[in-house]
């Protein structure tokens, strides 16, 4: 749990004119989409995380293991950056 939460923030992307928020739920991660998307977040492969509609979440880390964002793909676009802003 301790290693998920390096994960909690807001991200935002310029590119899909969106911000994610990244909760900690019931020992769980989810996003919350704005105005009322609350999705739960599944561990898929190595920092990669899906999302009840089948989305995947890529975590992208500096050297020193600071999350500096994720790439969100979904069946339609791919590798969106999300950078994190809080």
């Amino acid at each position: 749990e301790k290693d998920l939460m390096a994960l909690v923030g807001t991200y935002r992307s310029s590119e899909a004119d969106a911000t994610y928020e990244i909760r900690m739920k019931n020992g769980a991660l989810e996003t919350f989409l704005s105005p009322d998307l609350d999705q739960k977040l599944t561990p898929y492969y190595m920092n990669t995380f899906k999302n009840e509609q089948g989305e995947l979440l890529e975590f992208q880390f500096k050297k020193k293991g600071k999350v500096t964002g994720f790439k969100f793909t979904t069946g339609r676009a791919w590798d969106i950056d999300f950078l994190r802003v809080k």
